[in-house]
């Protein structure tokens, strides 16, 4: 299928698992931020076997803006830095996703959990949209607004979330949900009998000429702009010693 990928610096972080002692304002307990979400799969494989969803995932970044009232999102707060292990200021941070949708939140540069949390002020809520892969995007903020760009690799997906916001008195997980920027394309080549197989031998690559090299999205108050550029030749599956390509 087709998808990507990219590379950033990641920062290391410490083995030890995050508690969520950090000193910050307010009670913690009441105002951790709970989430829960879904990676919709592929339609025909979705409508062929309902157990496709959800999928799940890690390597996923969720960006945070400001804390700030509903309706007032400034995507240029979140800069292109990690956030701190405590988080409630503006930045991203790692999540795994499990198969039942549930949210873990991580470093953005391994897996140790950590815990995020909703300003003490009730007014202001915290703002959020996902991404995938995380260590595959390059974030920008050249237009004013946080950029994400990655390189079509044609073996990766690439996905972002919705917009979602809360605050210490929501009730109930926030609930962003998935959706794939690339298409996944299955090739099938068959041979009319055997004679025919062996005169032609085993497929070596799979080229996809015009293809884009790049999709870019820009995270813009509560929705986000997708373009996608470059063409050239890309190679989805290749032979390597030797050995045909499947």
């Amino acid at each position: 299928f087709i998808i990507m990928c990219g590379a950033v610096l990641l920062t290391g972080c410490s083995k030890s698992k995050d508690t969520g002692n950090t000193p910050v304002p307010g009670d913690l307990s009441a105002r951790e931020v709970k989430m829960n979400t879904a990676i919709i799969g592929n339609r025909a494989a979705c409508e062929s076997d309902p157990s496709n969803l959800p999928l799940s995932a890690t390597d996923v970044w969720f960006l945070r803006t400001a804390d700030a009232p509903a309706g007032s999102v400034d995507w240029t707060s979140v800069g292109t830095s990690a956030q701190s292990p405590a988080g409630y200021s503006a930045g991203y941070f790692g999540a795994t996703i499990g198969t039942d949708g549930s949210v873990v939140f991580t470093y953005a540069s391994c897996t140790v959990e950590v815990k995020i949390y909703y300003s003490d002020n009730v007014s202001n809520y915290a703002h959020f949209m996902g991404l995938y892969p995380g260590s595959g995007a390059t974030l920008t903020n050249s237009t004013g607004n946080t950029v994400a760009t990655w390189i079509i690799d044609g073996k990766t997906d690439v996905m972002i979330s919705n917009y979602v916001n809360g605050n210490k008195s929501s009730a109930s997980p926030v609930t962003p949900q998935f959706k794939h920027l690339l298409t996944w394309l299955e090739f099938q080549v068959k041979a009319v009998d055997a004679t025919a197989s062996t005169i032609w031998g085993d497929v070596q690559s799979v080229t996809i000429e015009g293809a884009n090299s790049s999709v870019t999205v820009e995270f813009e108050g509560d929705n986000t702009q997708t373009n996608y550029a470059g063409t050239g030749n890309l190679t989805t599956v290749s032979a390597t010693d030797g050995t045909p390509a499947s």
